[in-house]
Formats: structure tokens, C-alpha cells, sequence
């Protein structure tokens, strides 16, 4: 009756160890893409002032808002001093005759990840001490000329 109840629980057994297996060997890999702190492509942060003319835009980054200009936020780079994750900044105006102001950066060159490889990573737009905004500058509307004949 031994042999069976441990027959019984051998393939209980195999799972707990194929499982086991596949846990040390997925923790393996994901060890492999994770970086360090203390390694070469560890995230830094960077630190980037935001100044409006006037000053006092409301700023958005990726949709959060961040503060009014000016202002000093973090951004997560490569240690290249590139973007880490593409991100988008707005500008918005408090005054009338001003217009909302974009500004993305790019991660990596590399447009929706088609084509990206490793070589890739980190090549991105590089982090400015800086980001302005002119709050004054709007799109121009083209002028049309129409002649109407009879």
C-alpha cells in the first residue's frame, strides 16, 4: 500500500517539480532583461526644467498634470542621456490670443517598434536641460485668395 500512495503521488510530484523547474528557469530569463541600478543601462533620472512666456501654463505630461510653469520635473532616460518611454508635454494657455503648445519626445528612432532591435535602445530624442514654450505662437491660417467669376 506504500508503493501506491507514493505511485499515487509521484505524478503530483513531477508537476510540483516541472513547475518548480519552469519558475527557476522563467525567473532566470526575466533576470536577464531586467537591468541593475549599477549596470550601464540602468533608467537615470533627469532632471528638466519647463518655462513658458508668460509663465504660469498649465503643463501635462502624458496626460498627468504636472504643475504650472515654470517648473522642474524628473524624466526616466537611458544613460545616454535619451528618452526612456516617448512622452508627450502640453502647454496651456491662461491668456486669451495664446495657444496650447505641444512638444513629444521619442524613445527611440524607431516608429511603432517595426524594425526596432536592441542596437535600437537608447536612440532615441535626447533629454534637454530645457523645454520652452512660446505661448504667443499659434498656427497661422493660410490665406486664400478666391475670385469669383459670373
Amino acid at each position: 500500500m506504500k508503493v501506491n500512495n507514493i505511485v499515487a503521488r509521484r505524478p503530483y510530484l513531477d508537476i510540483t517539480l516541472v513547475g518548480l523547474l519552469f519558475m527557476s528557469c522563467a525567473i532566470f530569463f526575466i533576470s536577464g532583461c531586467m537591468t541593475l541600478p549599477n549596470s550601464d543601462s540602468a533608467i537615470h533620472p533627469y532632471q528638466v526644467n519647463i518655462v513658458t512666456d508668460p509663465p504660469g501654463a498649465r503643463i501635462e505630461i502624458n496626460k498627468n498634470y504636472a504643475g504650472d510653469s515654470p517648473l522642474t520635473v524628473n524624466v526616466l532616460g537611458h544613460p545616454n542621456g535619451t528618452f526612456f518611454y516617448t512622452t508627450h508635454i502640453v502647454a496651456y494657455p491662461i491668456y486669451s490670443g495664446q495657444c496650447v503648445q505641444y512638444k513629444r519626445f521619442s524613445e527611440t528612432m524607431c516608429i511603432s517598434g517595426i524594425g526596432c532591435s536592441v542596437d535600437s535602445i537608447g536612440r532615441g530624442d535626447p533629454i534637454p536641460q530645457t523645454i520652452f514654450f512660446d505661448m504667443h505662437l499659434c498656427p497661422q491660417e493660410p490665406s486664400l485668395s478666391v475670385n469669383v467669376q459670373n
